[in-house]
């Protein structure tokens, strides 16, 4: 008697992988822009945390992933980002979800 086990994994996209929030007024909160983060794959996602990095990083906040901390297989979630910048002159940051896959 024979037999095969296939390991589903995820597969990760972003809609996008920059925002531009043009010219924003120091301390003001711009509109938030979204993200949709998509599962190709046909395993669960399961997201354990969210980082913002970079030299500007805190200017950037309010990150809210509508689709909870896990994303089925074929599923997709919403994240929102808003930029409130603290000072003059041009912010930049990145972005990083810590990933585990669920079995």
């Amino acid at each position: 008697m024979g037999f095969s086990q296939s390991r589903s994994t995820p597969t990760v996209s972003l809609s996008h992988t920059s925002l531009s929030f043009g010219s924003q007024p120091v301390a003001t909160t711009s509109t938030a822009q979204t993200i949709t983060l998509s599962n190709g794959g046909s395993a669960g996602l399961s997201i354990t945390s969210r980082m913002i990095a970079g030299a500007n990083g805190g200017d950037f906040a309010g990150i809210t992933d509508t689709g909870g901390n896990s994303v089925g297989g074929g599923g997709n979630c919403m994240i929102r980002v808003t930029f409130t910048p603290s000072a003059v002159g041009a912010a930049h940051r990145y972005t990083q979800d810590h990933k585990q896959y669920e079995r």
